[in-house]
Parts: structure tokens; sequence; C-alpha cells
């Protein structure tokens, strides 16, 4: 029969079973230690020099065993406290769909659309981390595919997200550090509040807009994953969707 060492490590009722067991085992060898010393002294036909010689083996045997069973310990214990989490995003704006943004917009000189101010445009990402595992250090990168804000109208409320790129139609790509304040504890969710006001792109029949989302963490990165932009435009039903609808969460 295979025995799935993976499995039982990542689920945290097996790795306490684990711990559990490996503590009670200790234990056992201390007691059947104790045991056989004990006996040892009992035995009448041993002489003096003989009985310590056997209480000895028993000590160094015993020591032996119960240092190979701490090392076992270890590993669990290590493997208890350490793991990779599981991080997912969901993007969420007033109105739409998850993962479906249909932001409010407006069309300027030259055909080109950008994010109405004061619309459907203030955000947020959702981290869940479906791990056991905590997220620590969380990080996410979101790059403006085909689209751009200029720095004179990046709002940025708190100052939680960075430029990190830039391109002809302004900011392309903006970072937030969780930094070791915002780690995402397994099984729980973050919000990261986004404002995408005036973001703009070329007409649509040049180049259609997407964001494109990274999740990373210590010892983990996540692939980058994008997101489709749609817009209204005075009212106009948005233009339908090139695939079919993305998950709930990514």
């Amino acid at each position: 029969m295979h025995l799935n060492i993976s499995h039982w490590t990542q689920d945290s009722r097996h790795r306490r079973w684990l711990l559990v067991g490996a503590c009670v085992l200790v234990m056992a060898q201390v007691a059947g230690v104790v045991v056989a010393v004990v006996a040892t002294t009992q035995v009448n036909d041993l002489t003096f020099p003989d009985r310590l010689a056997e209480i000895g083996d028993w000590l160094v045997g015993g020591t032996l065993t119960l240092a190979a069973t701490a090392g076992v310990v270890a590993v669990l214990a290590y493997a208890a406290a350490t793991g990779v989490p599981d991080l997912k995003f969901q993007l969420s704006f007033p109105g739409c769909a998850p993962n479906q943004p249909v932001l409010l917009a407006d069309v300027g000189e030259l055909g080109m659309v950008t994010i109405r101010r004061g619309g459907n445009a203030d955000g947020s990402i959702v981290l869940h981390n479906l791990s056991t595992y905590s997220a620590r250090n969380p990080v996410v990168v979101i790059r403006f595919n085909n689209c751009g804000i200029k720095d004179n109208e990046f709002s940025n409320p708190g100052g939680i997200w960075a430029p990190i790129e830039r391109g002809t139609l302004g900011i392309a790509a903006i970072q937030w550090d969780g930094g070791s304040n915002y780690s995402i504890h397994g099984q729980l969710k973050r919000v990261v509040p986004i404002h995408v006001h005036s973001l703009t792109w070329l007409p649509p029949e040049i180049a259609l807009p997407s964001l494109t989302v990274q999740l990373l963490a210590e010892g983990y990165v996540r692939s980058e994953i994008d997101v489709q932009l749609r817009v209204q435009i005075h009212g106009k039903p948005p233009p339908p969707s090139p695939g079919p609808p993305p998950p709930e969460w990514h």
C-alpha cells in the first residue's frame, strides 16, 4: 500500500495527528527504556559489573532510538509550520460581476476612451488564500495592457499602490506590497482597494484593453492572468465579452 506523505503534511488535521503520534511514540520509548532498566536491576543471577553493562546497553540503545525519533518529529514539525499558499484573486467593481469589469467611460479626442471619474471605477481586488499556510509578504502586480494612466491623474488614496512601469499612455503597471503586516492567513481573504479613474486607451478598433494580474508571496509566484476590460459609453450597452465568462476566482 502506498502512503502519500505529502497529502498528510498538507492537511492541518493530518499534521496534528502525525505530531501527536510521534510524541506518543517518544513517550512509549522512554517508558520502555525505564522498564528495561528496572527489570535489569531485578535480575539476581547477574553480577554487579554485568548489571551495569546491561543497563548501559539499554541506555545507549534507548538514546539512539530517541534521537532517531526526535529527528522524525523535527521534520514533521517543520512540515506543519511551513508550506506554500494557494492564492486566488477577484476583481470587484460596483454593479459588475466578479472579474467582469464594465466601467463607465467617455470618448475624447482622436477617439481615446477614458474611464469616467465619479463612475464605478472605485473597486477592489480581493485576495483569497485557499491553503492552510499563510501567504507572507504578499504582493500584487497589475499591468495595464494597451492602456495607461497619466501620473497627474493617478488616484491612489493612502499611497498603497506604487507605479513600477510607464509607457506611451502613462503609468503601465502598479504594485501593492502587503509586507509583513498584511500576511494572508490560511482560508482567509484580504481586500485591497483599487482605483482606475482616468485609465485611457486607444479606440477599441485599434486595441482592446485588459489588466494582467500577478500574485506573489514568500516562496510563491502565481502566473499572470489577463482580465478583459469593457466600457459603457453614453448609456450604450457594453460590447459583448470576447469569450466565455471568467471564473469567480482566478
